[in-house]
C-alpha cells in the first residue's frame, strides 16, 4: 500500500517550483547571468529540493519524472550548469510530473476515519502485548474501516475474536484434538469452555463473593463469544447480508472492548 501526506508532496512541489520561478526571472532580466554557471552554493541548494521531490515521485510511481530528476542530479554534480540549462531541465520535469499525474488514480482517507489507518496499536498496548498474533488482523481491520470496506473490517474483527477464543481455551486448559485449536469449530470450543467454567466456579475455593466475581467474569466473556458468533461471525463467513458503516463501527467497538477485558482479566496468548 502506497500512502503519504498530500501536504508533504505539495511542499516538495512548491519548493521545486519556487526555484523554477527564480531561474526564469533571472533569464528574463539578464541574458548575461542566464548563461553564467551556477555557483556551488546554488547547486547545493537545488540538490535537496530535487531529492525531496524525487521521494514523492517514487511514492506515486512516476517513473519518467524520476528518471528526469535523476539525470538532472547527475548533471548538477558532474557538469557546469547555467541558469538557462536549469530552467529548461526543471520545466521538463514539471511538465512530465503533471503529465504522469494525469494517469494516476488517487484516493484519500477522510479525517473522521484517519484514526483507523495504518494504526499499529489500534486496540491499545494491553491488547497488543496480550495477543501478538492478532496484531496484523487488528491493523487490517482498521485499514478496512478507513477505506470503508465494512464487510472486510468485520471479517478481520471476527478473526481477532478467534484469537481471544483460543487464548481463553488455552488459559482454561481445554482439551482439543490433535490438529489443534485452529481446527476446532467455535461451537465445540465454546461448549467446552462453558463446561470448564461451570466446573471451576462450582469447585473453586474462596468466598461466595470471589466465586460470584469469577462466574460473572467468565459468563460475561462467554456471552460475548456467543453474541459474536450468532450476530456477525456466521453472517460474514456465510455471506449473509452486508454491513454498513454504523454496523462496522459497532462491531469494532464491541471487539475492542472485549479484547481489552480479556487482557485485563489476565487472558493472553
Amino acid at each position: 500500500m502506497i500512502h503519504f501526506y498530500l501536504k508533504d508532496f505539495v511542499w516538495a512541489w512548491e519548493n521545486f517550483n519556487e526555484e523554477f520561478r527564480k531561474h526564469s526571472a533571472i533569464i528574463e532580466s539578464s541574458s548575461v547571468q542566464a548563461g553564467s554557471p551556477l555557483s556551488r552554493e546554488e547547486i547545493n541548494r537545488l540538490i535537496p529540493i530535487l531529492a525531496r521531490l524525487k521521494i514523492y515521485c517514487e511514492k506515486a510511481d512516476l517513473e519518467k519524472s524520476i528518471n528526469q530528476i535523476y539525470l538532472f542530479e547527475v548533471q548538477l554534480n558532474n557538469e557546469v550548469c547555467t541558469c538557462q540549462t536549469v530552467k529548461v531541465l526543471m520545466e521538463g520535469i514539471s511538465e512530465t510530473i503533471i503529465s504522469e499525474l494525469g494517469g494516476r488514480f488517487f484516493v484519500f482517507i477522510p479525517q473522521k476515519q484517519s484514526e483507523f489507518f495504518e494504526n499499529e496499536n489500534l486496540f491499545g498496548t494491553d491488547v497488543s502485548n496480550a495477543f501478538p498474533s492478532a496484531r496484523a488482523d487488528i491493523k487490517n481491520a482498521g485499514n478496512c474501516m478507513a477505506a470503508e470496506l465494512h464487510d472486510a473490517a468485520v471479517f478481520h474483527l471476527m478473526r481477532v475474536v478467534e484469537y481471544g477464543l483460543r487464548a481463553l481455551a488455552n488459559h482454561l486448559q481445554i482439551p482439543v484434538s490433535g490438529d489443534g485449536l485452529e481446527y476446532e469449530g467455535w461451537n465445540t470450543i465454546i461448549n467446552q469452555i462453558y463446561k470448564k467454567v461451570k466446573d471451576l466456579t462450582e469447585s473453586a475455593q474462596g468466598t461466595k463473593k470471589e466465586k460470584a466475581k469469577k462466574r460473572e467474569f467468565y459468563s460475561g466473556i462467554m456471552g460475548e463469544f456467543s453474541g459474536f458468533k450468532d450476530e456477525w461471525r456466521n453472517s460474514i463467513m456465510h455471506t449473509r447480508g452486508k454491513h454498513n458503516e454504523d454496523e462496522a463501527r459497532n462491531v469494532y467497538k464491541r471487539v475492542s472492548d472485549f479484547m481489552y477485558r480479556l487482557a485485563k482479566g489476565g487472558i493472553s496468548e
